[in-house]
């Protein structure tokens, strides 16, 4: 992610880059090198003029891509509803702070 670049956040858009990578972070809780680039990437991401970077992250289960939360995955509890989906990131990092 390059700063003022909008073709280049456009293109990690539609690879759906930033929640993926924010997702595979928070399934590995002890990688604390992945949590590092993943809160760089999302802070780039959150920063951008191109909305679709975080936008469905911050609103939709499952961010928008059908991502299960890593508690369901892992088959310790339920996520969002029936299909274990992660919540919307606001929710799923106050969440991570009561536990």
């Amino acid at each position: 992610m390059a700063s003022q670049s909008t073709d280049i956040d456009k293109q990690l858009a539609a690879a759906k880059l930033v929640p993926l990578t924010l997702h595979v972070a928070i399934s590995h809780p002890l990688s604390s090198a992945l949590h590092a680039r993943a809160l760089r990437l999302l802070r780039f991401a959150l920063l951008s003029k191109v909305e679709d970077l975080v936008g469905a992250m911050l609103v939709v289960p499952g961010w928008g891509m059908g991502l299960t939360s890593p508690a369901y995955a892992a088959g310790e509890k339920g996520g969002e509803g029936d299909a274990g989906l992660c919540p919307p990131l606001p929710t799923f990092l106050a969440q991570q702070g009561t536990h």
